[in-house]
């Protein structure tokens, strides 16, 4: 057994884990001195009319995974999106722009790896046409365009930037986000959530913020090239270090 179920179930729930990232990164920095937080949150029932945040906010399903419905989102660009919700109660994260970047971070133990993915595009704060007060998307498939909120021009599709940094143009935010850099941010996951196998979501902010919005357990890894033997050599070592660490035959009280 590498990680006890209850501690996993902590990230099966985005409520429990929004709680748990508000207090673990509280005065937390990367390695080189970056802040690093989580978004606003609130639980929306959908029975208020307002909320608390302004949006444009990010709705997301308080079931963090095991069904298809866990990764119907969407973005609230005016209160009147509300109604629009798909499934109430639930999450609500204000919507900070990145620059259409998502940083999906594996851990594995002491290994950690760093890849960068399409996102959702930069948004205004207001000013969105008629009409457009909500916009669903399904994590799983591509992200919506600004189109498909009304705006003109399209969304900056950046390609699928491994750890390596191929993609020069946004190499100054990635840069930010190296398995080096992020290393007080994985340590302090580690002891808080008690898990050795999971991802994490990082967005770099405008403002040169580090920002994570969401854990998961025992992600695809499905960037990691070498992940079969990684994995191997892991689950051997963790083996290897119960035997050492399990009193012997026979010495049991």
């Amino acid at each position: 057994l590498v990680d006890p179920p209850s501690y996993v179930e902590t990230v099966m729930s985005r409520l429990d884990i929004a709680h748990v990232l508000s207090i673990c990164l509280v005065g937390v920095s990367s390695a080189s001195g970056i802040p690093v937080k989580t978004p606003a949150f609130e639980v929306y029932t959908g029975q208020e009319s307002t909320t608390f945040l302004q949006p444009p906010l990010i709705a997301k399903p308080l079931s963090a995974a095991g069904t298809k419905k866990s990764h119907c989102m969407g973005v609230v660009l005016r209160l009147e999106g509300l109604a629009h919700v798909y499934e109430t109660p639930c999450l609500l994260q204000e919507y900070v722009n990145h620059n259409a970047i998502l940083h999906k971070v594996y851990v594995m133990g002491d290994h950690v790896s760093v890849f960068y993915r399409p996102s959702l595009p930069n948004l205004p704060e207001c000013g969105f046409q008629e009409g457009f007060d909500y916009c669903e998307f399904d994590s799983q498939r591509p992200y919506p365009t600004l189109a498909d909120f009304g705006l003109q021009g399209c969304a900056k599709r950046p390609k699928l930037l491994s750890e390596h940094g191929e993609n020069d143009d946004d190499m100054a935010m990635g840069q930010q986000v190296t398995a080096e850099e992020i290393r007080p941010v994985v340590d302090v996951l580690k002891r808080a959530f008690g898990l050795e196998l999971f991802g994490f979501d990082i967005l770099v902010t405008f403002q040169g913020e580090l920002l994570v919005v969401d854990v998961n357990y025992f992600p695809s890894y499905k960037e990691v090239s070498n992940f079969p033997s990684l994995l191997a050599n892991y689950l051997t070592q963790r083996a290897i270090d119960g035997r050492m660490n399990s009193p012997a035959k026979g010495e049991e009280c």
